[in-house]
Parts: C-alpha cells; sequence; structure tokens
C-alpha cells in the first residue's frame, strides 16, 4: 500500500470517526429531551389526577341530582297511575250499577 492510499484511509477513517462522534451528541441530545419530556411527564400525572379527580366528582353529583329528580317524577307519575286506576275502578263501578238499573227497568218494563 503506498503512503498515498494510507493516507486516504485514514482520512476517510477520521471522517467516519468525526460522524460517530457527531451521532453520538446527537444522541446525547435526544436522550436529555427524552429525560425532560419524562420529568414534565411525571409532573403533569397529578395534575391530570386531580382534574380527573374533581370531573368524576362533578359528574357524581350531577347523577345524583339526576337521580333525585327522576325519583320525583316517578313519585308523581306514580300518583297519577293511582288516580287513574281509581277514577277507571269508579266508572266501572257506575257503569255496572246502571247496567243493572237498566236491566232492572228492562224488566219492568216487559
Amino acid at each position: 500500500m503506498s503512503s498515498d492510499e494510507i493516507k486516504m484511509i485514514l482520512e476517510r477513517l477520521g471522517h467516519i470517526e468525526t460522524g460517530i462522534r457527531n451521532l453520538g451528541a446527537r444522541m446525547e441530545a435526544v436522550e436529555n429531551r427524552i429525560e425532560r419530556l419524562e420529568t414534565a411527564f411525571r409532573e403533569t400525572i397529578p395534575l391530570w389526577a386531580a382534574e380527573l379527580r374533581e370531573e368524576t366528582k362533578e359528574i357524581r353529583e350531577e347523577m345524583k341530582t339526576m337521580r333525585e329528580e327522576m325519583q320525583q317524577g316517578f313519585r308523581f307519575l306514580n300518583k297519577k297511575f293511582e288516580l287513574v286506576h281509581e277514577d277507571v275502578t269508579n266508572v266501572r263501578a257506575e257503569q255496572r250499577l246502571l247496567e243493572k238499573d237498566f236491566e232492572d227497568l228492562k224488566k219492568k218494563v216487559s
């Protein structure tokens, strides 16, 4: 191998070494960014957890209110159904009395 070829190989090795150093520096920068992101993520978890707890509390309160309103509505409907049942029962009783009176009248007429 000639000295020119050796110089060329050493020069290429130098470029490769420089490229590897640059890659190492870039990898280190990426790792630093990842560490910062992980730290930020760990710091935001408690904030999100608190937000979710608050939101869950609000949803539960809304559900409790809705449940109470529904129970009141069902009690109101139950009363209405009781009144309708009572009215229907009274109408049927009166109808039977009228039918009996009508039958008695028919017997008297015939």
